[in-house]
């Protein structure tokens, strides 16, 4: 299994690498293409519940905000308008009737869930003046929280994080995941100078905390759908939800922390 995760890791990294160093159209190009492969799984997941996933209102959606996510990046309430518009979309649909509040809930959670928290890394990369380097930032804590949390977790996790969720999970990994990512972050800083030095340690902690909460919460979804991984797409990491969760809360963390230190200093 780990060798398979390595081998998919060398050819997905180098992409996701390029695209954050492009940035513009490809990278905007490349989160949509996850937006609308992490949809589908979660429509299958939803299936398998017997709930209605409306594939021709959740595409849409998800491209309508990433596109314009890219387009007005240094003005994001049009990317909120555009969930509003969905949302209303969605409601129209309940008031005639079509569908039960409890399906609307669940597609409105799909296009929130994944389009809207992924249209922040786009926001980050087009509307931020380092834009570039605190996406390499974000990646970077997430895989060497996740790499700090299997191995720290595999040679001395004793007590279990979460059981009911996530079972192979521990405190102790989760503790090493976050220490992992503070001195990654601290090397990147080295060379960056993206943020003050106390800053980047309470910036690297909280979005590791938030994407290790990320990947639970996919984990509960799995749970509540009955299936161990969101799909086959990824050798050794499962689906792209598997592979990208932790990018559903770390990322708009990650934004809301910058713009608001730029905005108070």
């Amino acid at each position: 299994m780990l060798k398979t995760r390595v081998i998919s890791a060398c050819v997905f990294v180098p992409v996701i690498l390029l695209a954050v160093f492009f940035g513009g159209w490809i990278f905007a190009a490349l989160i949509l293409a996850i937006a609308v492969l992490g949809g589908y799984e979660f429509g299958k997941m939803a299936e398998v519940n017997d709930f209605t996933f409306l594939p021709w209102i959740y595409y849409p959606s998800a491209a309508v905000i990433i596109v314009l996510a890219q387009l007005f990046a240094k003005t994001p309430g049009v990317v909120i308008a555009a969930v509003f518009l969905a949302f209303a979309a969605f409601m129209v649909l309940f008031i005639l009737g079509k569908f039960e509040l409890d399906e609307i809930a669940l597609n409105v959670t799909a296009v929130v869930y994944i389009p809207l928290t992924l249209s922040t890394a786009v926001l980050i990369r087009s509307g931020l003046g380092d834009g570039r380097y605190l996406l390499y930032l974000l990646l970077l804590i997430e895989w060497l929280t996740d790499s700090g949390a299997y191995f720290i977790g595999s040679a001395l996790g004793r007590h279990k994080l979460m059981p009911r969720v996530s079972p192979n999970k521990s405190v102790e990994g989760a503790v090493g995941g976050v220490a992992a990512a503070v001195l990654a972050a601290l090397i990147l800083n080295v060379f960056t100078g993206l943020l003050p030095y106390g800053y980047i340690i309470v910036v690297a902690v909280l979005v590791s905390v938030a994407g290790q909460l990320g990947d639970l919460c996919e984990s509960a979804v799995k749970r509540w759908a009955g299936v161990k991984d969101s799909g086959n797409l990824i050798p050794g990491h499962g689906g792209v939800l598997d592979r990208f969760d932790s990018m559903f809360f770390a990322s708009p963390l990650l934004y809301l922390l910058v713009t608001v230190y730029a905005a108070l200093f």
